[in-house]
C-alpha cells in the first residue's frame, strides 16, 4: 500500500508481506480459498497474487478492501482465463470503469460464477461492459451494488439477463429510483 504516514512521509509497500502472499499460492498443500479480505495489498500485491495465480489450486479469491485499484483489477483480470478461480470478489477496491472493462473483458474465457464488484465506481460505463459480456460468461451471480451505474447501466445489465446464466442479481444502492424506473417503462 502506498500512503503517508503520520508525517506525511512516503510509505513503501511492504515486499516481503506482498512476496509471502505469492509464495503461499505456489504451495501444494495450499487451500482452494484465498481471503485475503482489508489485507491492504494494493495494486502491488494483486500483481504478486496474478503472477501465481494460473499456477495455484484458488477457486474462491477475495480481495475485498485492498486498495488494488485499476492496475490490480487489470492485472487479476490478464490471468483468470488461466486460474482455477470460480468465486471472486474485488468489493471496494475503487477499481472504477477501466478496472470492470479489464474484468468484464476476461470473463467469457474464465470459470468465474460468482462476481462481487460492490463499491467500486464502476459506474454506467463498467456496467455496460460488462453487459456486453454477461451473455458469454458462467457467470450465475453478480454483485454490482453501489457502483453509481444509475438507471442506464441497470438497463444495460438487465436488458441481457435472458441470454445469461445470472440467477441473483444485486444492483442495490445504484441511484436507480423507483419513479425514474416508471417513468422509463412506461415511455
Amino acid at each position: 500500500m502506498f500512503g503517508l504516514s503520520r508525517r506525511n512521509k512516503r510509505v513503501e509497500p511492504d515486499s516481503q508481506r506482498i512476496q509471502g502472499t505469492g509464495d503461499f499460492l505456489m504451495k501444494p498443500e495450499s487451500s482452494t480459498k484465498l481471503n485475503l479480505r482489508n489485507g491492504q495489498k494494493g495494486y502491488l500485491g494483486a500483481q504478486a497474487i496474478a503472477n501465481r495465480l494460473p499456477f495455484s489450486r484458488i477457486t474462491q479469491l477475495n480481495l475485498n478492501s485492498n486498495q488494488i485499484g485499476k492496475q490490480g483489477a487489470q492485472a487479476i483480470a490478464n490471468v483468470l482465463p488461466q486460474s482455477k478461480v470460480i468465486h471472486l470478489n474485488l468489493g471496494r477496491n475503487r477499481i472504477n470503469h477501466e478496472g470492470a472493462q479489464a474484468i468484464a473483458n476476461a470473463l467469457p474465457f474464465s470459470q468465474v460464477t460468482q462476481l462481487y464488484l460492490r463499491f467500486n465506481q464502476i459506474g454506467c460505463l463498467g456496467a455496460q461492459a460488462i453487459a456486453n459480456t454477461l451473455p458469454q460468461s458462467q457467470l450465475t451471480g453478480l454483485y454490482l451494488g453501489f457502483n453509481q451505474i444509475g438507471y442506464e447501466g441497470a438497463q444495460a445489465i438487465t436488458n441481457v439477463l435472458p441470454q445469461s446464466k445470472v440467477t441473483k442479481l444485486d444492483l442495490e444502492g445504484n441511484q436507480i429510483t423507483m419513479k425514474e424506473s416508471k417513468q422509463r417503462i412506461l415511455s
